[in-house]
């Protein structure tokens, strides 16, 4: 694989600061932990992870999962596969429901809501 193999995205409905201490969070859980999260993805149908710290005094959990259609999935590259995954801000009821039904279930249930892999801290929970 290219690297640790994917592309990690945030979106959201506009410019802010704290995507990026969720981005350091996971460049620092790879290179310092050897956390391997596209394996994880892989393996669970997604990751969780509860208080991202993403502020002096803010916290987020998060689902990571492989980016869906309409998003870009991923690309083959000369050293090999590359894939797109989403780190997408939920609430505590879907994290907990997640650990009950499944992240995949979960990525289902926001994607019929309309919520999609779309990052909001202020949204109300999908289950």
């Amino acid at each position: 694989m290219a690297g640790y193999g994917y592309e990690l995205v945030v979106l959201t409905r506009g410019p802010a600061e704290w995507p990026l201490w969720l981005l350091q969070w996971a460049v620092q859980a790879e290179l310092l932990n050897d956390a391997g999260i596209r394996n994880r993805i892989e393996k669970y149908n997604g990751l969780t992870v509860e208080e991202i710290r993403v502020g002096e005094n803010e916290f987020v959990n998060v689902l990571f999962a492989n980016a869906r259609p309409p998003l870009p999935t991923g690309t083959i590259l000369p050293n090999g596969s590359m894939t797109v995954i989403v780190a997408t801000v939920i609430t505590d009821d879907e994290m907990n429901w997640s650990k009950s039904n499944g992240r995949d279930a979960l990525l289902d249930r926001l994607y019929a809501a309309g919520v999609g892999q779309l990052s909001s801290r202020e949204r109300k929970s999908a289950v």
